[in-house]
């Protein structure tokens, strides 16, 4: 698995493609980002199952204390305190999980779209979260 860690965003990118060559330049160039091979993220099959009444999701990135290319994503910050939380860490950046194929195609024509955005306001696309900037026929499944 591969990722790309952003410090200007505090976010950590997760597919099990490499950036193609010349996205990756862009997320290097443009935005910082650090390629890492060699990866693991684990996540719970369950991360997006919330039933009515039940306790809402807030998942927490997780990296191993033994291991810096192992990552968990635990459902609850409570986990951390639990045996499932063994062994790890709160990471303490956002994470995302991208799909295979298209995914880091979409996830830096976005990006792009966003520091576009932010630049002719006058700004600095410095989050993530500022996606809602964007109308929604921008987004596309590739990005979870």
């Amino acid at each position: 698995m591969y990722a790309v860690e952003f410090d200007r965003f505090d976010q950590i990118v997760f597919s099990v493609d490499p950036p193609p060559a010349d996205r990756l330049g862009v997320l290097r160039d443009r935005f910082g980002g650090r390629l890492r091979q060699d990866v693991d993220l684990e996540e719970p099959q369950d991360l997006n199952d919330w039933t009515a009444g039940a306790e809402r999701p807030a998942p927490v990135l997780c990296v191993s204390v033994n291991d810096p290319n192992r990552y968990q994503v635990l459902k609850f910050p409570r986990l951390l305190r639990e045996e499932d939380g063994k062994g790890f860490g709160k990471d303490g950046r956002r994470y995302a999980l991208l799909s295979p194929g298209v995914g880091w195609r979409m996830f830096v024509d976005h990006l792009v779209k966003l520091d576009d955005i932010a630049k002719a306001e006058g700004q600095e696309a410095g989050d993530m979260d500022d996606a809602q900037a964007l109308p929604a026929s921008a987004w596309d499944n590739g990005i979870r």
